[in-house]
């Protein structure tokens, strides 16, 4: 550890104006000051963290983070002189990981020395990838962007449009957008687009009257009711049948539907977050999909990569399947390192 020396109150008074964790860091990766923020986040004070290795505070590594193949912003910064932004999982002051996005900042000091200034926005903990009985698992480069994609979204009260191959994990993109979205504790409504009948279909979105049609011996609420105030997911929204599309287009922009056989106009506040693995633009091209449709959900556009554009993540996810396959009263199953490997 080297000399620890106290930073000018200057530099202190830049630093403590970042209201996200700051850190000063010079070319030996060398903390020189960091700012409460940040040091609240490892419940520490700055006397017992400036000093100390960079990656040892954040990481938990013994060396700089482009030995352990992560890509590092305070050698980029240094070496380009420009702003650059990396996705990292750091530990928290509870010794558990979380996603983050850091700035590194090039700095000139008054005494000619070059430092890095790492701004660092959290974007999610472990414990927040939770969904029901799922997680969102992963540490590559790939699911870090996604992870980062998701949760801006979940700032914005905008209509998502989720893409990607089945299977890669739409449905509980959308549930943890939904999560950490002001909308969190409404209600989350699924739509699964692709199973419903059509000619049920509008029944389901929009409910129904008593004798709206043979054999309705009462009054049915819609997902569009039941979802008011929350958020309505539209489960493989390619499925949608055109015809439904326009209706849902119109209560969309309006605000405003009818039940089936009512003449009663009806109010529903929901945001929308709509998923699909068909190509939309080709099916606009095909008429298959309306354009106008496609625009009103795709605010926000969100691609979900698939698990071969994320190796590195496979065994983590095979880990937690165990877990959930396990049965108490079974023997304990494990993955061996050449199953592992194969595996990757």
């Amino acid at each position: 550890m080297t000399e620890k020396k106290k930073p000018d109150l200057q530099l202190q008074s830049m630093i403590d104006s970042h209201s996200n964790p700051f850190v000063l860091v010079d070319e030996e990766f060398n903390i020189v000051a960091a700012n409460k923020a940040y040091c609240d986040s490892y419940s520490t004070t700055d006397d017992k963290i400036v000093g100390r290795k960079c990656h040892a505070v954040s990481h938990h590594f013994d060396n700089p983070c482009f030995m352990n193949n992560e890509d590092c912003p305070l050698s980029t910064a240094l070496k380009t002189n420009k702003v650059y932004e990396v996705l990292h999982i750091h530990f928290d002051q509870h010794n558990q990981p979380e996603h983050v996005r850091i700035k590194g900042h090039p700095i000139i000091g008054a005494d000619g020395k070059r430092y890095v200034g790492e701004e660092v926005i959290r974007l999610a903990k472990a414990s927040e990838l939770d969904c029901e009985e799922q997680n969102l698992i992963g540490k590559s480069p790939a699911f870090r962007e996604c992870i980062e994609g998701v949760t801006r979204a979940a700032e914005s009260d905008v209509n998502v449009l989720l893409t990607g191959e089945s299977g890669v994990g739409k449905s509980l993109a959308a549930q943890y957008i939904h999560n950490r979205s002001p909308r969190k504790g409404r209600s989350f409504t699924t739509v699964d687009c692709s199973t419903i009948n059509e000619s049920i279909f509008e029944s389901e979105l929009f409910g129904h009257e008593r004798g709206a049609f043979a054999g309705c011996v009462g009054r049915r609420r819609g997902l569009m009711d039941e979802a008011d105030g929350g958020t309505l997911f539209l489960d493989e929204v390619g499925d949608l049948p055109l015809s439904i599309q326009g209706r849902l287009l119109n209560a969309i922009e309006t605000g405003k539907y009818r039940r089936v056989g009512g003449r009663e106009f009806l109010t529903s506040h929901v945001r929308l977050i709509a998923s699909t693995h068909n190509d939309l633009p080709a099916m606009i091209a095909a008429n298959t999909f309306r354009s106008d449709f496609y625009y009103r959900l795709a605010g926000i556009s969100h691609r979900i990569p698939a698990l071969r554009e994320r190796h590195e993540d496979i065994p983590a996810l095979a880990d937690a399947l165990l877990v959930r396959m396990r049965d108490p009263k079974a023997y304990r199953c494990h993955i061996d390192e050449d199953a592992r490997t194969r595996l990757v």
